[in-house]
């Protein structure tokens, strides 16, 4: 008779086991989705396409639309620019991932933006002696 108690107090237990970890894990998700856990931010279809070039592999759409920006017609996340550059104009690209992007940052607070800020305001306000 002590086989039989043994085995069936050994079901007993995993069962208890897979019932308190089930039990466990559903409260978690609910806990999670309750308590409004920072958004994930993944990688929209309307955004990216599938790149020409081997190297990218991806890349953005033009004229699709994030938020509060615009993919331009070039598929940069930036304003228009003309083909034809202005005299003592400078043109700087920033290529990266979700960070040179500035993913749910608006345009105007990327890293690109700011970079852009200061290089015109360093190069507009006259300055004596050296730069560097």
């Amino acid at each position: 008779m002590r086989p039989a108690r043994t085995l069936r107090a050994w079901v007993f237990r995993i069962v208890a086991a897979l019932v308190s970890t089930t039990v466990a894990l559903v409260a978690a998700e609910v806990a999670v989705r309750w308590l409004a856990v920072p958004e994930i931010n993944p990688v929209w279809r309307g955004l990216y396409q599938l790149s020409d070039n081997e190297a990218l592999c991806y890349e953005l759409m033009p004229n699709a639309v994030d938020r509060d920006s615009t993919i331009g017609s070039d598929g940069l996340r930036d304003r228009e620019y003309d083909a034809v550059k202005p005299l003592g104009t400078f043109r700087i690209a920033v290529v990266g991932d979700s960070i040179a992007y500035g993913v749910r940052v608006k345009q105007s607070e990327t890293f690109s933006s700011q970079l852009e800020r200061l290089l015109n305001r360093y190069y507009r306000e006259p300055r004596s002696g050296s730069r560097f």
